[in-house]
């Protein structure tokens, strides 16, 4: 592709970086009604609620977004916002935690619910578990679950003491963090080049593509470990190189230091050795790994399942035939391979209840937060008014958006807390029936357990151990790993390697999330 054609593709790329920005865990089907409409108003009587919600860079708190004010007025209450800046929301609330007079009445949490864990024994938040009759909408909701799943995603919100503080969300999870492999079909389709569908059959499809575009990348990762970290159950099942919960064998292992990961290594170093992943695949600029995939010079990716869309859309302006398309995980040439990719963490996005001390502050808040598990609530917040935001088109509701725009934008629907039971056919109205399907399709090759290194409450004594271990492990395995896979370090020091992992901390580290995780299944089965 000529230099003018691929600035023209990377501009359209990044014009749409915002709408495809990644808005979970949990089934696709849609559960049965609960019965609750939630019709009139919530509130008759003059009702403010302070909330404290982030705004997204790619999708900034406005104003005059009509979610808001369908939401103030379906309640009847008045909201008293507090707006900070992603960047900002940890510092902000760490003074709201230490200045209880500063507590607004609910709190959106997103992304992590470490905030929860590390608050919690300090009595700042309503444990929803505890209110099940305050919040009828909520519990009739997720009562519809079968019970080993409802238990499977209370357990992944419960704190240190066993309670629920933030609720859990629902409606985002077959497109939210979904992550996968994928290849230019189109490129296969022309060379007639069959899907690889074991780990020796991807490297000899490389190698064609090699000889065949000699300037490419035929294997084209970003963010090296991160994306290599999803393919680890496919070497193992629940394998990653950092601690995980081996569910098979029922203990906490170290990836890393297991002898799987020498044969992740050797493979890895022999695609970079021939060049056919980039030689940067560790460190590489996104940018840079999007012209690599906008220029026939990259045809095989692991990356967020979104970027089907983020490519197709605009590559298409061009090359009518562009497709990037999911491609099923590839089986590795080990015993017990199989086709699977790690679990991504879901939406941990969701309200708490601040306690405030003013009972009724809190039973307002309550009942607000149950208002959004109506059906009502939900219908309203998911897709907003007819004729405003939304327009049913051959039995189909479809929102009304401008070119590059997406409901985020244009009315503030998904956005950070207006959502907590969202439909799932409005979170996947803004994306391709293309790229749904992909998204649904990846579900066959995902475990049905996740990491529980990515929610496993501490007490607080275990968090402030593992707030030192943690992150200085991490850093030290993922830097010693970079330096084998690129060859800088002979595997001849592996051994020694292993024996660092464990003594800096490693083996006190599992010894942590075992006490904590065997906690949390104390505390499920009260």
């Amino acid at each position: 592709m000529k230099a003018k054609t691929w600035k023209r593709s990377i501009a359209l790329l990044s014009a749409l970086a915002i709408c495809f920005a990644l808005v979970s865990c949990g089934k696709a089907d849609k559960p049965a009604q609960t019965g609750t409409s939630g019709e009139g108003k919530l509130f008759t009587e003059p009702t403010e609620i302070s909330i404290f919600i982030a705004s997204h860079r790619s999708w900034p708190y406005n104003a005059d977004w009509k979610i808001w004010k369908y939401f103030q007025e379906a309640t009847g209450a008045t909201f008293n916002l507090v707006v900070v800046p992603d960047t900002e929301t940890s510092t902000k609330i760490t003074l709201m935690m230490a200045d209880k007079s500063s507590m607004t009445d609910l709190l959106h949490l997103w992304g992590d619910k470490r905030h929860v864990d590390r608050y919690a024994s300090s009595g700042a938040f309503i444990a929803l578990n505890e209110n099940e009759d305050k919040l009828p909408n909520y519990t009739a909701f997720w009562n519809t679950f079968p019970e080993e799943e409802r238990r499977e995603i209370m357990s992944m919100r419960m704190a240190n003491d066993g309670n629920v503080y933030c609720a859990p969300v629902y409606g985002t999870h077959t497109v939210f963090n979904r992550r996968g492999w994928m290849y230019r079909k189109d490129i296969f389709d022309k060379h007639g080049l069959k899907v690889p569908e074991t780990y020796e059959e991807l490297y000899q499809t490389a190698k064609k593509l090699k000889e065949l575009y000699p300037e490419s990348y035929p294997i084209c990762i970003r963010n090296g470990l991160d994306q290599l970290k999803l393919t680890g159950p496919s070497w193992k099942k629940y394998f990653v190189h950092e601690p995980y919960f081996d569910f098979d064998a029922n203990t906490w292992q170290i990836g890393a230091t297991e002898p799987i990961m020498l044969d992740i290594i050797n493979y890895y170093k022999k695609l970079q050795q021939e060049k056919l992943v980039p030689p940067d695949y560790l460190t590489i600029a996104t940018k840079q790994w999007e012209e690599l995939m906008s220029t026939d010079r990259g045809f095989i990716t692991i990356d967020y399942l979104v970027r089907i869309d983020f490519f197709n859309i605009p590559m298409r302006q061009q090359n009518p035939e562009y497709t990037l398309a999911l491609m099923p995980p590839p089986k590795p040439d080990v015993p017990n391979a199989q086709q699977m990719m790690r679990r991504t963490a879901p939406d941990f996005s969701g309200y708490t209840v601040l306690n405030t001390g003013k009972q009724k502050n809190i039973d307002n808040a309550l009942k607000l937060l149950d208002w959004m598990y109506t059906d009502k609530g939900s219908d309203l917040l998911s897709w907003g008014k007819a004729g405003e935001t939304y327009e049913v088109v051959d039995g189909k509701r479809k929102f009304i958006l401008k070119d590059g725009e997406s409901p985020s934008l244009a009315y503030g629907i998904a956005s950070y807390g207006t959502y907590q039971r969202i439909a799932l056919e409005a979170y996947e109205a803004t994306y391709t029936e293309e790229q749904v399907a992909a998204c649904r399709e990846v579900e066959q090759y995902l475990p049905l357990k996740l990491n529980p290194l990515e929610w496993v409450p501490f007490s607080e004594e275990d968090d402030a151990r593992q707030n030192e271990i943690l992150p200085e492990l991490q850093a030290y395995i993922n830097e010693g790993l970079s330096k084998f896979l690129l060859g800088q370090t002979s595997l001849s020091e592996y051994d020694s390697f292993i024996k660092n992992v464990k003594e800096m901390g490693g083996d006190e580290m599992l010894e942590i999330l075992e006490r904590s995780y065997n906690n949390v299944l104390k505390a499920m089965e009260q």
